[in-house]
């Protein structure tokens, strides 16, 4: 089976950006990114890129350890090579 790309989005509030950046300080497969739009919209998109063997498993710690703090819903969107 081929390993599949996750590539997550939501919003959270730039108040909470430092414990987001914590948690994902301790998955270092995670790639996290910030929406650069240009505007100073509040509360902004970040996005996670998950990849290799255990993207599905990451995805989902990170998800239990953003509970509570993501405003809105979270979008996992799921790809695989080509």
């Amino acid at each position: 089976m081929d390993e599949v790309e996750l590539y997550v989005y939501y919003k959270l509030a730039r108040r909470d950006a430092k414990r987001l950046r914590e948690i994902a300080a301790r998955f270092p497969q995670v790639r996290l990114l910030l929406k650069d739009d240009g505007s100073s919209s509040d509360p902004p998109t970040w996005m996670e890129i998950h990849t290799g063997p255990l993207a599905e498993t990451g995805e989902r710690a990170m998800a239990a350890a953003l509970e509570g703090l993501i405003a809105g819903t979270r979008h996992v969107e799921r790809f695989r090579p080509a």
